[in-house]
């Protein structure tokens, strides 16, 4: 697949997403299914070699993202999620000079 494809897709869709979010709508399931139909038939008028399942699947990635989960209208649940606390950077300075000996998945494989 070419990265024309992607640049394509991912510019169809920024447009519309970002528009949708200033208005405060989100992307559904049946909004998904119209624009795989229509670029769909637009890939195929340029001649491109694309089915219908990967180009939902190549816009659906872009968006989360760009995006994030809010472009679909769900909140996350933990705030601040791939943030690493400072006792948590500690906590493996000192699992990793012990060799990791006091972790479970550890324990549990000898």
């Amino acid at each position: 697949m070419s990265q024309a494809i992607k640049n394509a897709l991912n510019a169809f869709a920024y447009y519309k997403v970002s528009a949708m979010l200033e208005d405060g709508r989100h992307v559904t399931p049946a909004l998904l299914d119209q624009w795989e139909v229509e670029l769909h038939g637009t890939m195929k008028e340029e001649g491109q070699k694309i089915g219908k399942a990967r180009i939902r699947e190549l816009v659906v990635a872009y968006l989360l993202s760009e995006f994030g989960i809010k472009a679909f209208g769900v909140e996350p649940i933990v705030v601040g999620v791939g943030e690493i606390s400072e006792s948590a950077i500690r906590k493996m300075k000192n699992q990793r000079k012990k060799g990791f000996r006091d972790v479970k998945a550890v324990k549990a494989a000898k």
